[in-house]
């Protein structure tokens, strides 16, 4: 029988290292898909309202609508699952004007006009997700620049992550950019954000039948946001709660757009940014 030399033992274990790893490394030098934007707004004070799981078409939604209206956003953010059940198939799908523009559009024509800022979530990757983004190029009230993207409001820094990706495996090829955007936009806005908010689909603290984030999902935010994020605000989970802190991280749950679950509370999540004193105070409107 003959054996392998040492050198020829050594080159195999190169090639397996190779192998194992060069797709990692592969993934992790794919360009990202992130972008950057700064808003400014003329106002002192600005009000965001935020919602997610809106898309059903359902009493609730026109609620929520109606909130929206009553309390006069100055921007409205919705934190994924545009539309119910299976997202869309075509920017030309019913559905959007079904379950989307009928109850928005009509907000940014009265006199604050609004945009509308949207997230995605894992009911819009049930249908073609490319699609949203075709539809959003063609709405100049609606804005969305990428899957993930950051703006910046006078120092307060919004990342819009997109969590889908982060916690499905089937993503994995962005994942690695995203993560690495999200690292690389934090260096390069150091000194200017006083006040980072992290807005995803999927919650680090819930309740009801989704429940807390688990395995590769809670390891990611455990590393890259809770008690570094000031604020983490997400949906999902069809009610509105504060979950109180984990660190220096306020966790705020607000996903009772189109429906809420069982006897959970409902409404919407009001964010109130004083641009001169560098202050967020927030409440949930009723």
């Amino acid at each position: 029988m003959k054996f392998f030399s040492k050198n020829r033992v050594f080159q195999i274990f190169i090639i397996f290292l190779v192998i194992i790893f060069l797709p990692v490394i592969i993934l992790a030098l794919r360009p990202h898909m992130g972008a950057s934007i700064k808003t400014h707004f003329t106002k002192d004070k600005v009000k965001l309202c935020i919602t997610g799981d809106t898309g059903m078409d359902t009493p609730v939604q026109r609620d929520v609508a109606e909130l929206m209206k009553i309390e006069k956003c100055d921007r409205i953010i919705i934190v994924g699952d545009l539309i119910y059940p299976d997202g869309v198939r075509s920017s030309h799908d019913p559905q959007i004007k079904q379950k989307f523009d009928d109850y928005y559009l009509p907000l940014t024509q009265i006199d604050h006009k609004p945009q509308v800022a949207l997230l995605s979530g894992n009911h819009d990757y049930s249908g073609n997700f490319n699609a949203w983004m075709e539809a959003v190029a063609s709405r100049d009230w609606v804005f969305m620049p990428s899957r993930y993207f950051m703006e910046e409001i006078s120092g307060f820094c919004f990342y819009y992550l997109d969590s889908t990706i982060l916690l499905r495996g089937t993503y994995l090829a962005d994942l690695l950019p995203q993560i690495r955007w999200l690292q690389q936009e934090r260096q390069n806005n150091a000194t200017t954000c006083h006040t980072e908010v992290a807005l995803t689909h999927h919650p680090y603290l819930s309740e009801g039948r989704h429940g807390n984030a688990k395995e590769m999902l809670k390891w990611i935010y455990d590393s890259l946001l809770i008690d570094q994020s000031d604020f983490m605000i997400s949906g999902h989970a069809h009610l509105a709660k504060d979950f109180g802190k984990i660190g220096k991280t306020h966790l705020l749950v607000s996903g009772a757009g189109g429906d809420v679950e069982g006897s959970n509370d409902g409404g919407l999540l009001i964010v109130e940014l004083n641009l001169k004193n560098h202050l967020l105070t927030y409440h949930f409107s009723k």
